[in-house]
């Protein structure tokens, strides 16, 4: 099943897709008639050149990450470190109103959109990524939902 994340992904590689080839197309219309592009050596250096330059772009662009995925990473990476044992999660209970501390040795997984851990009686929790606030490790921050927001916000 595709989620928005992805449909926004595959659509701005699309416009940015059809932006490039009408660049392009813009390019080989304004120096088209230039002799130099005759040669058809000259022309092949120029086109590599520039799509060379477009990859690169692209690559830079790809690179910011949403909220969700950054929360994802940053669980992926706690559940595969080595001191997992010296990390805590936490999340915002909404029905208690307060904070809650998992031990990250109960995470089980994280599957798309929810940390499952175990529960009472090998039941298993599913906490949406949306209510993990920040982790620690050692008892110190370690990663805080706010101040990636922000970071994400002075990217744009």
């Amino acid at each position: 099943m595709v989620d928005t994340a992805d449909l926004k992904k595959i659509g701005y590689s699309m416009v940015g897709f059809i932006a490039i080839v009408l660049f392009f197309d813009g390019v080989y219309g304004g120096i088209g008639g230039l002799p130099i592009i005759d040669y058809w050596y000259v022309s092949l250096v120029i086109g590599l050149v520039m799509l060379a330059c477009s990859g690169y772009i692209y690559k830079l662009s790809a690179t910011f990450e949403t909220i969700e995925e950054m929360t994802t990473n940053v669980l992926k990476e706690i559940h595969t470190h080595p001191e997992k044992h010296e990390f805590h999660i936490i999340y915002d209970d909404k029905i208690a109103h307060k904070k809650i501390p998992i031990h990250a040795i109960k995470v089980k997984r994280i599957e798309k959109g929810f940390l499952v851990i175990e529960g009472e009686q090998n039941h298993e929790l599913f906490i949406p990524l949306s209510r993990i606030s920040h982790t620690l490790y050692k008892g110190q921050p370690h990663w805080l939902k706010q101040q990636a927001a922000k970071s994400e916000d002075d990217d744009e």
